[in-house]
């Protein structure tokens, strides 16, 4: 069974039927049952053309169910011939209304009564319920089309069965009576059904279910989707559940059913163009411009749908393709929206054309005064065309906090100011608040944020301040910055923190090395300290590690002479170790002929420096000055335990006995299992 077009889109011929059938033409309408066949998609899509109001079709029961609607300016002419049915839609002309003379009777006086089925009048058959329900139906009379439809379902051997209970089901819809239309569509679905049919009727329900704001919406569109995949309704399911999910910023669900659309249904370009704007949204733009790539702009209605169309345009001046932004552009160019200028001023931008981009963006300010978006890109296009002033920038910071497209851009250039100030922890600082935000200039600023600690850490282990030494490391872990900064491992190695000095440099690095030797040497491990000898190539590290290992072997004198060189080194914090280090050998061998002058330390070596004056005060007999330099120190955990032990010594030779019991208490209660308790108990007794 065939259908061709007569006469280009004259006529419809319905050839090679091969059937009996029987055909029911009242009143506009037209219903051809064709016995023991069935017609496929095509055929209904040729059909459904501009001359009907309706077009209805049902393969059922073996047979295929045909009902026309023609619109009110056409009459159908319907030609039987043997195997093949011509259907011609004919225009209907009206009269003219013409002078009359003076004596002229309207003619509404006398038009001929319209033909209505009269069922007190005719014989109630099936025919007649059906199409006088069908005509209800199209005059928006629901009441009666229910009233005269009910009468056809109660036998589905009728042949008008089908059709009385999908107009019956759109009739309770239309009267806002959901429950019993769900229930009717869900009727008609228990027969065999076959083309879009049961697409169609699933879809129908899905829409009522949306009204209703039931959550079975969601569920009646997935069922459409996974049961009917190649119906024309799966793609307007698919494409309403990717609004569903877009709509709740589920984005990888929404992007999943707009690009599944098939690309010959309306909805494809559209679809494409929502999938490529969610990953605009997302920034990535490779695969945003995948998918703008496949969009024919001819075949999308622009109306709605120009923030797309300008997100495609931006996409593709990202990806440096600017003869098709430009394309895409001018699509929009006049249709007045502000979307085409934020476009037209950020692709300049990243044209590099600064002018072009600041008149652009003004002239979008005229036209759109107090517009959000306008003046965020205003904002935008200032921050990369200008150079503004560190005031500026934490105005704007101020002005658009949590704006997810101006905070990190002024957040960039700010640090920028900061770095060229030599303010390190500033600008790491501002990239913490910047890290979460999805911003095209955060790659540039990690690499800023990255050297900037790098730096910070120097200048922290330059000036031994363990406190910012220790807050470089958190950064770096706590901002994911790789670090890598041999200047702070070795001020951490100086404060025998071996575990933050390895979290500071490269494991491949010479720098590692030394700090490894040490941690051995400070372990006891000699052996293995001895065995990185041969890759460490700085001199001067080189010497503090013979020094150290010299000391621990007892030739003072070699180790002197090792921290000795050491005091030519380029490094200020390593000749101040190797100072204190001679210091402390000479304290020990009661060589220190002075104090030691702490006056140029820093941090920890200055309270090093107090804690050797202590003791050579002792050594000396000094007991007040070597209590004063005791106390100095005793609240630093690596001094404690030895500095309370010599201020109660100094008590003792004080013979100020009750204040040596006092600092005994102190030191029993902190160290109860220490040695130095003992010695002390046995003294005072």
């Amino acid at each position: 069974m065939d259908l061709k077009k007569k006469g280009g889109v004259d006529s419809f011929v319905i050839s090679n039927i091969n059937a009996n059938y029987k055909v029911y033409n009242q009143n506009n309408f037209l219903k051809i049952q064709i016995l023991n066949k069935k017609a496929d998609r095509e055929f209904y899509k040729k059909l459904n053309s501009n001359y009907f109001n309706f077009v209805s079709l049902f393969n059922s029961l073996n047979n295929v169910d045909i009902v026309l609607n023609t619109k009110k300016e056409y009459r159908m002419s319907v030609e039987e011939r043997p195997n093949a049915l011509i259907i011609q839609p004919q225009k209907v002309f009206e009269n003219k209304n013409v002078r009359q003379k003076e004596n002229y009777v309207n003619n509404d006086l006398f038009v001929k009564p319209e033909f209505r089925m009269n069922l007190i009048q005719m014989k109630p058959t099936s025919q007649n319920a059906f199409f006088s329900g069908l005509d209800a139906y199209t005059q928006k009379n629901y009441k009666l089309a229910i009233y005269n439809l009910s009468k056809l379902t109660d036998d589905p051997n009728n042949s008008f069965f089908l059709n009385a209970l999908y107009i019956l089901a759109s009739s309770y819809e239309k009267l806002g009576d959901y429950e019993k239309a769900v229930n009717t569509y869900r009727e008609i679905l228990k027969y065999s059904l076959e083309l879009d049919a049961p697409s169609k009727i699933m879809y129908q329900i899905a829409q009522i279910y949306k009204k209703q704001g039931d959550s079975r919406y969601v569920e009646t569109l997935k069922k459409i989707v996974e049961e009917y995949p190649y119906s024309e309704y799966a793609d307007k399911a698919k494409f309403e559940l990717g609004n569903i999910y877009f709509d709740a910023k589920k984005y990888n669900q929404a992007v999943l059913y707009y690009t599944s659309i098939t690309k010959d249904n309306p909805l494809y370009e559209i679809g494409m163009l929502k999938a490529g704007y969610i990953y605009y949204l997302q920034q990535n733009y490779p695969q945003a411009a995948y998918l703008f790539y496949l969009v024919d702009l001819k075949k999308v209605n622009l109306d709605g749908n120009e923030k797309y169309i300008a997100a495609a345009a931006l996409v593709f001046c990202h990806m440096k393709d600017f003869k098709n932004a430009n394309q895409f552009l001018s699509y929009i160019d006049k249709k007045g929206v502000f979307d085409f200028y934020i476009a037209k001023a950020e692709c300049s931008v990243l044209e590099n054309k600064p002018k072009l981009a600041q008149d652009t963006i003004n002239e979008a300010v005229k036209l759109f005064p107090s517009n959000k978006e306008v003046e965020e890109e205003k904002a935008k296009v200032d921050l990369f065309t200008k150079n503004l002033t560190e005031e500026e920038l934490q105005f704007l910071i101020k002005q658009y906090k949590d704006n997810d497209k101006i905070e990190p851009l002024a957040l960039w250039k700010l640090a920028n100011i900061y770095y060229n100030k030599k303010d390190y922890l500033n600008v790491v600082n501002l990239y913490a608040k910047a890290i979460n935000y999805p911003s095209m200039i955060l790659d540039d600023f990690k690499k800023l944020a990255t050297d900037s600690l790098d730096k910070y850490a120097s200048q922290s282990a330059n000036q031994f301040s363990e406190k910012s030494m220790i807050n470089a490391l958190k950064l770096a872990k706590n901002l994911k910055l790789n670090l890598n900064s041999c200047d702070l491992a070795k001020g951490f190695m100086f404060l025998e923190q071996y575990k933050y000095a390895f979290e500071s440099c490269d494991k491949a690095s010479e720098c590692y090395k030394i700090i490894k030797a040490n941690a051995d040497i400070q372990k006891g491990n000699l052996k293995e300290a001895m065995s990185s000898l041969n890759s460490i190539k700085d001199k001067d590290y080189l010497n503090m590690i013979f020094a150290r290992l010299s000391y621990i072997n007892g030739d003072f004198n070699k180790s002197k002479s090792f921290f000795e060189q050491c005091l030519k080194s380029n490094s200020e914090l390593l000749r101040e170790y190797a100072q204190l280090q001679i210091a402390k050998i000479n304290i020990e061998q009661n060589l220190q002929t002075k104090p030691i002058d702490n006056k140029n330390f820093k941090g920890p070596f200055f309270i090093e420096s107090q804690f050797l004056n202590g003791l050579y005060y002792f050594n000396k007999k000094n007991y007040e000055n070597a209590l004063k330099n005791f106390q100095q120190v005793e609240n630093y955990r690596k001094y404690n335990e030895q500095a309370l032990f010599y201020e109660t010594m100094c008590y003792i030779n004080l013979g100020q006995n009750s204040q040596a019991r006092k600092t005994l208490s102190m030191l029993e209660r902190n160290y109860p299992d220490s040695n130095l308790v003992k010695k002390l108990k046995i003294l005072l007794q």
